[in-house]
């Protein structure tokens, strides 16, 4: 299997290929639930080594590619949806 080197100082676009939802384990921890069809530009330290990420990408579930704009930074909140306490907030 040829495994593509990440670099974690740079970003990469990754886009769901199935039909389907599909659950991407980070390796800091976090969850991203991806709909169908849906792109997401993400840092090269949550791939780097990630065997459930490999698993989706080698059953063609997940694309992935190099961020046209990619610079070397930290990946910042972009907008995922990840769930969110409501304690606290105004109704």
């Amino acid at each position: 299997m040829n495994a593509m080197k990440y670099n974690i100082e740079t970003k990469y676009n990754i886009k769901v290929l199935a039909n389907r939802p599909v659950s991407l384990h980070c390796n800091s921890g976090e969850t991203l639930h991806l709909p169908p069809s849906y792109s997401y530009e993400i840092a090269g330290e949550e791939l780097i080594g990630n065997s459930s990420f490999e698993k989706l990408v080698k059953r063609k579930l997940l694309s992935v590619n190099p961020s046209e704009n990619s610079k070397p930074e930290k990946q910042t909140d972009s907008g995922s949806r990840k769930s969110k306490s409501r304690t606290g907030k105004n109704k």
